[in-house]
This record gives structure tokens, sequence and C-alpha cells, in this order.
């Protein structure tokens, strides 16, 4: 019997120890996911990842074959994430991936933080794994409690407070007024942390009370999940 197509799922190109991580962190977060590879080997590792996990599926497929979004169902995936290791691979996934589907999120690894420019014009988000396990590695030494503590808030499933990025809607209560006036932190108990001003974009972090709540954007917040479902009745839905 075929196993059913997965609903808003995501696909991740690359199986080796850095696509792994991702299906990993993916499936402890309850997402879907359909991990491609050549590799017998690799994919015999990432489905080990995961034993007897009905949510993941390895696809044995050469990545650059452009029939191979297609079985990966990209039009019905919520994001794409590439972790091959080189770049231009992964900007060669990303284009063809852009191409087919012109509006999904679309995730890549790449070599060198110079390496980020390549893929501003398909609107990719990129991710250097050696600069972020170095910049790791030197808040650990530095001050390893907050590390500890930024790591357990991350990925614990223990902890009640979870971070989160929450979309401001137009037309919710909050939406259009300034952060004081809100006054977010109260009426929800959510810290909140940053603020973005598009769907795109950094965030604006520790902001005052003076930073407005765009409709289109975002808010990052900390806090338990009875916390944050009280946020997002404020930002999250219409009036």
């Amino acid at each position: 019997m075929s196993r059913p197509v997965p609903q808003e799922h995501v696909i991740v190109i690359g199986c080796g120890a850095v696509g792994r991580q991702v299906i990993v962190e993916l499936r402890r977060l309850g997402t879907r996911v359909i991990a491609v590879d050549h590799d017998p080997d690799r994919l015999a590792l990432a489905a080990a990842t995961c034993p007897d996990d009905a949510e993941l599926t390895v696809l044995d497929a050469d990545a650059f074959d452009p029939g191979t979004l297609a079985r990966a169902h990209l039009q019905r995936a919520r994001a794409l994430v590439s972790t091959l290791q080189a770049t231009r691979d992964n900007l060669f996934v990303c284009v063809m991936a852009r191409h087919a589907h012109p509006d999904i999120p679309l995730v890549a690894r790449v070599a060198l933080p110079a390496d980020a420019a390549k893929f501003r014009a398909v609107r990719v988000t990129t991710v250097e794994p050696a600069d972020l396990g170095g910049t790791t590695l030197a808040r650990v030494m530095s001050n390893p409690e907050l590390a500890h503590f930024a790591t357990a808030v991350i990925a614990s499933t223990d902890l009640p407070e979870q971070l989160r990025v929450i979309p401001i809607v137009r037309g919710a209560p909050a939406a259009g007024r300034r952060l004081g006036q809100a006054d977010l932190q109260r009426a929800s108990g959510c810290v909140i942390l940053g603020v973005r001003r598009g769907a795109r974009g950094p965030f604006r972090y520790n902001p005052p009370a003076s930073t407005k709540l765009p409709p289109g954007g975002a808010l990052v917040a900390l806090g338990s999940e009875d916390q944050l479902a009280k946020l997002v009745s404020l930002v999250g839905y219409p009036a």
C-alpha cells in the first residue's frame, strides 16, 4: 500500500549530517518531512533518526533532476530546505524550486557569509552552520549559563515557555497600535522580544513602547502555550 501524500510538509534536500539535524528538529516540532537524497547510506541514516515514523518519508532521487521536486510534492509543501554541502548546488536547487513554486519559503545552507548575496534574487533565507556553531561555542565559553538557558528554551519540550514567531493580521485588536498602547505583555503574559515590519526582513529586538505593530508584520514572543494563545487572539485574529 502506498503512503498517502503529506499535506503541509517540509522538503529537506540532502541527508548528510546537517540535513539529518534538520529532519530531527522538524519532526520534534511535529512537522511532516520528505527527505531527498540519492545516497542509500545517507537515506538509511535519515530514516534511522526517526524510526517507524509515518510522518517522515525518504525519497531516493537526484535533487538536480527537475522531476524530483514534483515527486516530493513541492506544490503541497509549506517550505523547502536545501542542505547540500556545496553552495552552488543549493543555489541550483533553490532556483528550480522558485521557478516551480514562486511563493514557497526557501532556506539554504551556505559555506560562507558572502555566499548569501547569491541567493537574494531568488528570495532564499540562508544559514551558515559553521558560523552558528562557532557563535554557540563562543557564547558557551563566555557565558555558559546564558547559552544553556537559550538552548533550553529553544530546544526543550519540557519547559512551559516557548519562543514563537506570530504574524500580525490586519483587523486584529492590536494591529496598527503602538506596543505601549496595546500593552501586550500585561494582556497576554508574554514577553515581546522583537517586532518585524513586513513578511520578510530583520526583526527589531527589544522594541521600545513607541514601536507600531504593523499589519503584515510579526512578533517574536516568549511565553507558555496559554499565554501565546492569548497573544495570538490579540494580534492574529480580526476583531
